[in-house]
């Protein structure tokens, strides 16, 4: 063991080490998943560089701790230590320092003399604050802080430079914190879980945001702001719309809007020219844009239970995906063009031709009325009638004969009816078919007695 410089002993019981091992020369000591309840001794292994005792049963680091001058990596995490030595912060060669998974509810303001630290894990631990003394750490690039009570950052955080990943995951953060803003490395950062109900400022570096659970009732202004933004995660959020300015988003690949109120994707999404990956799973989306068609980038795109979906474009993604959806898309679309063009073409049919065709000689497969004044369509076995307000003019009687029935309807299959129609409308067909004008009877103008001819003998 004399020129031992790294030792390894790990998924043990092993509960103590012999002072031995600790000694000159000896740089690497991992240590994880044993039984291990003390340290003591390991002053003695002075070019000590790596230790990693994670995953034991430790209460305490020893107080001699800060003699490790040339320290580079820590990581205690998974033990039971309450608190840091007082001269941890002796340790000023350290670059990684993992506590996570302990019983710390306070960092000493010591930390801030780990000038050379580029890495800190706190997560998962009782802290309420964080010590003002890190803003001092300018090598700083990762920082976890996840599962503690934090509710705000320490002033003058932005002064953080060289700061690219923040993870503040399940604390009580009401707010992206303000101070984020202004820094101009951060790419990454973490805050679900968390009670954040606004976006105060955007973060012109950021390229990762997860605000997955948290209480936003809407994209933030200022988060369609963050132009260089790659991928954005609003899961399990109180969202209801989808700005018009998501667009903005030029750089997003990765959308991920699940388990939220949303009712409708706007157009506007189709300037997401580089989107790979939307997320509309459990929404309440009816549709989708005509946009997505062009979206070439896209190639996953999750609308699972949406209890409103088109059940035509449901059953075609959950038959081929996203391929098949957007080819059902495509047949919707074609059969709306077609109806479209039926329709204007029967309008137009209706506000031309209709007005200048006498009753006799109206195409049977119309049923439609000019635009202007009364009309009616009658039916029969042989023929279909359009009568305009002008050729309707024979039902209305004069006062004297409003009582009688228009004796040049009278047919043997209608000659009864005329009691009937008095009360409801007038019947203006030679077959069954009725028409009715009107909860009242209007006035009706007698029709024109054809005139007598002599015609000359022959």
């Amino acid at each position: 063991m004399q020129h031992l410089e790294s030792f390894s002993i790990t998924w043990t019981r092993v509960k103590s080490l012999p002072v031995e091992l600790f000694r000159q020369g000896l740089k690497t000591l991992s240590l994880e998943r044993n039984q291990i309840n003390s340290l003591d001794g390991i002053e003695k292994a002075v070019d000590l560089s790596n230790l990693d005792v994670s995953s034991n049963l430790l209460k305490e680091l020893p107080k001699t701790l800060g003699q490790l001058q040339n320290l580079t990596t820590l990581k205690i995490s998974g033990n039971a230590v309450a608190e840091l030595p007082a001269n941890f912060g002796s340790l000023n060669r350290l670059s990684t320092l993992d506590c996570s998974c302990n019983r710390l509810s306070v960092l000493p303001n010591c930390i801030c003399n780990l000038t050379e630290l580029k890495s800190l894990d706190v997560g998962n631990n009782s802290l309420s604050e964080l010590p003002n003394g890190l803003v001092n750490l300018p090598n700083l690039e990762d920082l976890q802080a996840q599962v503690n009570q934090l509710e705000k950052l320490p002033n003058g955080f932005g002064q953080l430079t060289k700061l690219s990943s923040l993870n503040l995951r399940k604390n009580r953060f009401t707010e992206v914190p303000p101070q984020l803003s202004g820094m101009i490395s951060l790419h990454t950062l973490n805050m679900k879980d968390n009670n954040i109900r606004a976006f105060p400022s955007a973060i012109p570096t950021l390229k990762t945001l997860i605000l997955d659970s948290n209480n936003l009732e809407e994209i933030p202004e200022e988060l369609v702001k963050c132009s260089n933004l790659q991928m954005a995660s609003l899961q399990d959020n109180r969202i209801v719309t989808i700005p018009a300015e998501i667009g903005n988003l030029s750089s997003l690949r990765v959308l991920h809007l699940s388990r939220n109120q949303i009712d409708e994707v706007p157009e506007d999404i189709g300037a997401l020219g580089q989107l790979r990956h939307l997320s509309l799973r459990a929404t309440q989306i009816k549709t989708l844009p005509n946009a997505i068609l062009a979206m070439s980038e896209l190639v996953k795109l999750d609308v699972t239970e949406c209890p409103r979906f088109d059940q035509d474009l449901a059953l075609a993604y959950e038959n081929g995906g996203l391929a098949q959806l957007r080819e059902e898309m495509c047949r919707q679309n074609d059969r709306a063009t077609t109806t479209t063009t039926e329709t204007v073409q029967g309008n137009s049919e209706t506000t031309t031709d209709y007005q200048r065709r006498s009753p006799n000689t109206v195409d049977s497969s119309s049923t439609e009325a000019p635009n202007s004044g009364v009309a009616i369509v009658t039916k029969s076995k042989h023929k279909t009638m359009l009568w305009t307000e002008q050729d309707c003019n024979f039902i209305r009687p004069t006062e004297d004969e409003a009582d009688e029935p228009p004796q040049s309807h009278q047919t043997p299959e209608n000659k009864n009816s005329g009691d009937e129609s008095r009360n409801e409308g007038v019947a203006i067909d030679d077959c069954s078919t009725r028409a009715k004008i009107g909860r009242e009877r209007p006035p009706i103008q007698p029709k024109p007695k054809p005139r007598k001819v002599d015609l000359p003998d022959t």
